[in-house]
């Protein structure tokens, strides 16, 4: 296969990045000497490709950017000659010299070709990885990784998905105008949605702000009145709880203007265990903020994992022990949260919390009080961590299963290998 043809330039920043080519003798192709003193920093936002790069051509020492092409012709494709972002180019590096670029005042840009000085098997490697149909590229080669680079990359993998999820809370607080209570509020409510119904969960916090339930914390009903009247369930009463619970909603809606509510259909029962129902969650939601003064400071500050869990220890009120929906009497005891429910939420709402106030006072503290939280909680089984255990990868608390469900979705199926430490170290 012609090596030309797999080429490409996340291919070629790898080259560079990590060096993978011949540096002996290097010549620029206008036969000037060329020595490498610092590579740069990967640029990943507009701009040169490689930032605070330190080269020596002949006996001058250069300092600037690197840029990086298939052809050097791309130079003019992509406009840089009309950016002055790309004024400080000291180097530009190309996989194949075809025309001669030059600044804007005429001096000549040094290049340096790569064509002929990159093994043709460390292409091929990196073609078959890509083009390999398996989920996971690697997956016959794994067992050739030492456990250093996989317990490196995990980590790696861990942070990502975890700032990721930090984003979303930060795009709420600032919607909260810097109210992590409110903040929290509705991210634990779009959490207990458990996917399905994490839309109109997350709404319904929206729509009835946590200073109005707190003015009712010594009055579960008030609270389950407002949440169930806004989620759409007591349009039409069916049993005499609904009754009472539509009086109190709309009294109280009438003293707080409650304008808006969500539709009763936008909520799913369809493929749910009924401990999982919505209206089950929502009497469970109700409980959880009647108790708890402050959710933030619970995550935030918690010292003992247990502690935290046992906050979730809710039992429910007398109606919901015994039904799944309103006028729908169960045989079955409820017991409030199960212990597997709250798990994800620790993962999918107290962890990212903590990251997110991490980000905004810039302190590492919180990032690694997350991960700690993350390393005490079980592993989730799924399809995903159970592929891993049988590749011999260790899934053994939430830690694990977080980091491999993101090196899954991420990094394997999007085939990002080259941003991977274990595919770069098959590429070695």
């Amino acid at each position: 296969m012609n090596p030309n043809s797999l080429i490409s330039e996340k291919l070629l920043h790898y080259i560079w990045q990590f060096q993978r080519f011949n540096t002996q003798n290097l010549l620029t192709d206008a036969g000037q000497s060329l020595q490498i003193i610092q590579i740069g920093q990967l640029n990943l936002n507009a701009g040169p490709d490689f930032q605070e790069s330190k080269i020596q051509i002949d006996d001058i020492m250069w300092v600037g950017n690197i840029e990086i092409h298939l052809i050097a012709n791309d130079w003019l494709n992509h406009n840089h000659q009309y950016n002055q972002d790309y004024d400080n180019v000291i180097l530009h590096v190309v996989w194949e010299n075809d025309k001669e670029i030059t600044r804007k005042n005429g001096q000549k840009i040094p290049t340096l070709s790569l064509k002929n000085r990159v093994n043709n098997l460390l292409i091929n490697k990196y073609h078959s990885l890509i083009n390999n149909p398996n989920p996971i590229p690697c997956y016959s080669q794994f067992e050739q990784i030492n456990s250093i680079t996989k317990m490196l990359m995990l980590e790696k993998v861990l942070i990502s998905r975890l700032e990721r999820k930090a984003k979303t809370v930060l795009e709420s607080l600032q919607i909260n105008d810097g109210d992590w209570e409110q903040t929290t509020y509705q991210i634990l409510a779009k959490t207990m949605g458990f996917g399905l119904n994490a839309i109109p969960f997350e709404r319904l916090a929206t729509l009835v702000p946590l200073k109005i339930v707190q003015k009712h914390n010594d009055n579960l009903f008030a609270i389950e009145a407002l949440l169930f009247g806004v989620a759409g369930f007591l349009d039409e009463p069916i049993d005499e709880y609904t009754k009472a619970l539509q009086k109190e909603y709309l009294f109280l809606k009438k003293k707080y203007n409650i304008e808006h509510q969500i539709g009763k259909h936008e909520w799913k029962f369809m493929r749910l265990r009924p401990a999982n129902f919505p209206t089950v969650r929502i009497a469970q939601f109700a409980q959880l903020i009647q108790q708890t003064k402050s959710l933030f400071s619970y995550f935030l500050l918690f010292e003992d994992v247990e502690i935290l869990k046992k906050m979730f220890q809710t039992k429910p009120n007398e109606y919901w022990r015994n039904h799944y929906r309103f006028g729908e009497a169960s045989n079955e005891i409820l017991n409030g949260i199960g212990k597997g429910s709250v798990d994800i939420i620790l993962i999918n709402a107290a962890a990212p919390i903590i990251v997110a106030y991490s980000i905004i006072k810039n302190d590492s503290l919180f990032i690694e009080k997350a991960m700690s939280l993350l390393e005490k909680l079980p592993a989730e089984k799924n399809k995903i961590t159970k592929f891993w255990n049988k590749l011999g990868l260790s899934i053994s608390n939430g830690f694990d299963s977080q980091a491999s469900i993101e090196l899954h979705n991420e990094f394997c199926l999007k085939k990002v290998c080259l941003s991977c430490n274990i595919g770069s170290a098959l590429l070695k």
